[in-house]
């Protein structure tokens, strides 16, 4: 079954808009993990003064290519640079061999912001990867964000919120206004077909209690977790004229019932350096490191 939510694709880049203008500094220098085709690069040309560097990161050439293509008819608003999904690792120095890193010290750059809206960070901390995999992502993400503020968000899917109300016996869950396919026989990817999508959301659901627990034990801290729901609406009344609010509310003003299933299956999730957590963390392993025979 195709899902029919006319409102969804607004209201999420309506969300995506006002999480840059909120939590992105000016002269910032960002790694988009989901950059796709450019599809984000209006949203920081519009909303805020300055833009020292965009990173910008698609899943293959063409978009790769896509996204060039639509910073340069922009006028080229900032500098940007342009990586496919492939380089994801590299550019985070995350899992690299000891050959690569000492090639990597001299140039190593620092990213005031790491934003994944389109779900690099499920790729990496979805339920499927042992806590093991997701401390060494989180902890290669921590190295990356500037001390000084730096902070990593984005949009994930919920594991908690989806499998809390749905039995996880069934190939197929049914959640009466769209049907979610799983793609594998662990049932933790799933896929979800939107009508007008160009094509269906696959991706495997976050369990946040888990993020929670690997972030801080790395020396991150998560200090935002806010369902996409709770946020449209606290902010529909503050930004229904501002920040492309009209894409949302032009036509209907009231969510349909699979708009607001869709989106409460998603959470947003804003990752910091936590210095006080960080310093503390650092004595443990000295003392451990003391104790030692």
């Amino acid at each position: 079954m195709i899902t029919k939510a006319p409102q969804f694709r607004g209201v999420m880049s309506w969300i995506q808009t006002i999480l840059i203008f909120q939590l992105v500094k000016d002269n910032a220098t960002i790694l988009d993990l989901d950059g796709a085709d450019g599809i984000h690069i209006g949203k920081y040309q519009r909303h805020r003064k300055k833009v020292k560097e965009y990173i910008c990161v698609s899943e293959h050439e063409k978009e790769s290519k896509a996204a060039q293509d639509k910073w340069t008819k922009k006028g080229k608003p900032f500098h940007a640079s342009f990586y496919k999904q492939e380089d994801i690792n590299r550019l985070l120095d995350y899992k690299q061999t000891n050959k690569e890193t000492t090639q990597k010290k001299k140039q190593t750059k620092i990213y005031d912001h790491i934003v994944a809206f389109g779900g690099t960070l499920e790729e990496y901390c979805g339920a499927e990867m042992s806590k093991r995999d997701i401390g060494e992502f989180l902890k290669a993400i921590k190295q990356k964000l500037n001390p000084q503020g730096g902070t990593a968000f984005g949009i994930v899917m919920d594991d908690s919120t989806m499998w809390s109300r749905y039995e996880t016996s069934s190939m197929e869950k049914h959640f009466g206004v769209f049907d979610v396919h799983y793609v594998d026989a662990t049932q933790k990817r799933i896929e979800l077909a939107i009508e007008k999508e160009k094509k269906p959301y696959v991706g495997t659901p976050i369990h946040c209690p888990t993020l929670m627990q690997q972030a801080s034990e790395v020396g991150l801290e998560i200090c935002n977790l806010t369902n996409c729901y709770d946020l449209f609406l606290d902010y529909q009344h503050i930004y229904k004229m501002d920040l492309d609010a009209f894409q949302v509310f032009r036509s209907n003003p009231t969510l349909r019932k699979a708009d607001v299933a869709l989106l409460q299956m998603f959470h947003i999730v804003v990752i910091r350096r936590h210095e006080a957590l960080e310093e503390s963390i650092q004595f443990c392993h000295s003392v451990l490191k003391d104790k030692e025979p």
